[in-house]
């Protein structure tokens, strides 16, 4: 069989670039929809809602890397790697902290479930802003790695070509110790759940099933692709390293899509502000239209 040529690479990106297009701009739609379902409500001002809204918001702007794929891919061209960290710079800080919200949705309801006097009392702000401080320490810290480690290397610039050898591997250890962070804490409700009140039961079920679901996704999604994309480095074959890396980069697209349906299943709440969002956007362009025939045919009169 013979090895993979850089045509061959060009040719795969073009067709998955696409698909991830098509895959971005759902997931941006669906997640649009999300947060301002969220923002828009005066029933989800919850900290968890706060904190789902986030996470729609991180995974409007990471879907949005498609556009560079697409033009890299149908330019046929590469850049150093220098270069490429900071094209990137904007979608790989929105995947970091959709990354990192996932577990910080688990540890929320985690907390809220076995803490709930503390969790109703305590600072919505403070609160907030200290879980937030952890999807911030995880970027400074895969950006002062990618900068220190930075080189000149040509590469097809996607997410994570901007990172070299360390920076990727310490990306990739993020994201297995996040992932069993998520695995642990759904362990925690699991073993808790025997223990709950008969009044409680309905509840925990549901917010366990939410963080199974939320779970298996995201060991679909980013945990995937960024274990394949470091074990494809060690193949000889660059060309087929980069290929594989396309390849899976559709998981995480296509994972991006998954929470508003999600949502949408398990939460009769957000299914019903989902709902009234959709309404108001798909009805506004008839209104629109409506007014402007109803004007015209006054001023024929």
């Amino acid at each position: 069989m013979s090895e993979l040529t850089l045509q061959d690479y060009f040719l795969v990106n073009k067709v998955f670039s696409v698909v991830n297009a098509v895959a971005g701009i759902a997931a941006a739609f669906g997640n649009f929809v999300l947060a301002f379902s969220i923002i828009r409500s005066t029933q989800l001002r919850s900290k968890c809602s706060a904190l789902i809204a986030i996470q729609a918001i991180s995974e409007i702007v990471y879907p949005m890397s498609f556009v560079s794929l697409v033009y890299f891919s149908f330019a046929e061209v590469r850049i150093p790697r220098s270069s490429c960290l900071w094209w990137e710079a904007l979608p790989l800080v929105a995947a970091n902290v959709s990354v990192m919200m996932m577990s910080l949705v688990a540890l929320d309801r985690f907390l809220s479930f076995k803490a709930p006097v503390w969790y109703k009392t305590v600072d919505k702000r403070r609160y907030l802003l200290s879980l937030l401080c952890l999807p911030g320490l995880h970027n400074v810290l895969i950006f002062s790695l990618g900068y220190f480690y930075l080189d000149d290397e040509d590469v097809f610039c996607r997410i994570p070509d901007g990172l070299s050898d360390i920076p990727l591997l310490v990306w990739v250890i993020g994201q297995v110790v996040i992932a069993a962070v998520v695995l642990f804490l759904y362990l925690l409700m699991r073993w808790q759940l025997k223990n709950t009140p008969p009044q409680r039961k309905d509840l925990c079920a549901s917010i366990n099933k939410s963080l199974r679901v939320i779970f298996v996704l995201y060991l679909c999604g980013y945990t995937l692709f960024a274990v394949v994309n470091l074990g494809a480095a060690f193949l000889e074959n660059n060309n087929l390293d980069h290929i594989i890396g396309t390849v899976t980069s559709t998981n995480t697209f296509v994972n991006t899509i998954a929470p508003v349906f999600v949502f949408y299943h398990n939460s009769s709440l957000y299914r019903r502000e989902i709902r009234k969002t959709l309404t108001l956007l798909l009805r506004r362009p008839t209104m629109c239209q409506n007014t402007v025939v109803h004007v015209t045919s006054m001023t024929l009169q």
